[in-house]
């Protein structure tokens, strides 16, 4: 995928062209696909390092880094908020 969006933008199949252009299906799958999981946005973020300068010049270096952190956030809020469930004494009937 980020191989196929650095080329969407070096070909110029932007919106100027389409309004369903390669570009936008690129990153909305990127987006709703991708990102949402940890592996896969690292797997991204391996592949842009491959593809530079270009990655970076699309933001597509960015937005792995982005979604790795996010997913991490999440993650460790998630488990922090299980583990106060099991600290606390349950409620008096």
């Amino acid at each position: 995928m980020a191989l196929l969006r650095c080329a969407a933008s070096f070909m110029k199949m932007t919106e100027d062209i389409s309004e369903k252009n390669l570009e936008i299906h690129t990153k909305v799958f990127l987006k709703d696909a991708v990102f949402p999981n940890i592996s896969n946005s690292i797997s991204v973020l391996h592949r842009c390092e491959t593809l530079l300068p270009v990655s970076e010049k699309v933001n597509l270096v960015r937005q792995p880094i982005n979604a790795i952190a996010n997913n991490a956030c999440k993650e460790q809020l998630t488990s922090d908020l299980s583990k106060l469930e099991y600290n606390f004494p349950p409620k008096p009937v």
